[in-house]
């Protein structure tokens, strides 16, 4: 079973420096979700280059996840996000691993890293 996080911590468990109440509009990115272990995690995406990536594919695949589109993730269940990479990424066994927060200082807007494995392909 995975694990929600809501302490203010790095992927590696340390605290940040900058936290999300301390500094809203420039925090760094702590975790909000884990259910693994760091040495597990062969990939990761981060939530704003989806759109340059791909939008038609992100639109599409918002709508089937998440009933919706949007570009926040904060209210999303993993296992929602767990389905939505694996189609992504058209990887059925892929494992998500972890989900961070964080800030772009140059904006103040958040945005979301992804860590995973994706070493089950073809199993």
């Amino acid at each position: 079973m995975y694990e929600l996080i809501s302490d203010n911590v790095d992927l590696h468990g340390k605290p940040v420096k900058k936290t999300k109440q301390e500094c809203p509009y420039s925090y760094d990115a702590f975790v909000t979700y884990r259910n693994g272990d760091n040495s597990e995690i062969t990939d990761t995406i981060y939530s704003d280059r989806f759109k340059m990536w791909n939008n038609a594919k992100l639109q599409r695949l918002m709508t089937k996840h998440f009933n919706g589109n949007g570009d926040y993730w904060f209210n999303r269940k993993p296992e929602q996000v767990e389905a939505f990479f694996r189609d992504w990424t058209d990887d059925p066994y892929l494992k998500l691993i972890a989900i961070l927060e964080g800030c772009n200082v140059s904006n103040g807007y958040p945005y979301w890293v992804f860590c995973y494995n994706s070493d089950k392909k073809g199993i």
